[in-house]
């Protein structure tokens, strides 16, 4: 899926979110015409994710409530406070319709600082950080 400017390419290769353009709408209308019960679906993708920083893989799962959730994520850079890949994502995620993505508990585990960093910033959401820290900057870093 090519974005306006081409700054970033997306690659799904679920063929549901591929041929409704990642669009939620669109993934909604050809779940509705699979006459699948309205809230009973998830799709999983591996999605990669091409820039000018270089190329970043995520495995996601797309839920009917708008929601995704980050199971895994390989950066485009290592750097935690230049990272491109994540802000190109949730921005791509609100105008194709879909909630700010959200990491896994056990993603955010395996690397609590960089995740807490990204949810402080309002980059990721998280459930789980919500209930541990509170508030955003309220959170010490385990």
């Amino acid at each position: 899926m090519k974005q306006k400017e081409e700054e970033f390419h997306l690659s799904f290769d679920d063929h549901t979110l591929l041929e409704a353009d990642g669009e939620y709408d669109a993934v909604m209308q050809l779940m509705l015409d699979e006459e699948l019960p309205a809230g009973d679906w998830m799709l999983q993708t591996k999605l990669v994710l091409a820039s000018m920083a270089g190329v970043a893989e995520f495995v996601l799962n797309f839920y009917n409530d708008k929601s995704i959730i980050i199971q895994d994520y390989k950066p485009s850079q290592h750097d935690v406070f230049y990272n491109t890949d994540l802000a190109v994502l949730m921005t791509w995620a609100q105008e194709a319709g879909w909630e700010i993505p959200s990491p896994h508990p056990d993603l955010i585990k395996s690397k609590y600082s960089f995740w807490h960093h990204f949810w402080d910033s309002g980059i990721v959401e998280s459930k789980y950080l919500d209930e541990l820290c509170g508030w955003r900057n309220k959170c010490n870093e385990e």
